[in-house]
């Protein structure tokens, strides 16, 4: 077994040009995080949409149900890791598409 020496270090990790077949992979790439975030958004949609509807309006709430601040706090609880997903599904973006 020979060792090429001619390829150096810094060279051993590059990632290979974007032709032929990595087009493909680049395809599917794009579809996977399409579904991604269309699955992350509908989950999230709905999420919200729970947390809104927790209480009928006009109902008075029974006990043990949210009081108007606790509706408040679950509805943040609901947006807050929407917020992040979308700064994640953002960052992902920009790292594959400089």
């Amino acid at each position: 077994m020979t060792v090429d020496r001619s390829v150096g270090p810094d060279q051993l990790y590059r990632t290979p040009s974007v032709t032929g077949r990595n087009n493909l992979s680049t395809a599917v790439r794009e579809v996977v995080f399409w579904i991604a975030v269309t699955s992350c958004a509908v989950a999230q949609v709905a999420i919200v949409r729970l947390a809104v509807r927790a209480t009928p309006r006009g109902e008075v709430p029974e006990t043990g149900a949210l009081s108007r601040s606790g509706r408040g706090m679950e509805i943040a609880w609901a947006l807050i890791p929407a917020g992040a997903l979308i700064v994640v599904l953002l960052l992902t973006w920009r790292a594959w598409h400089p």
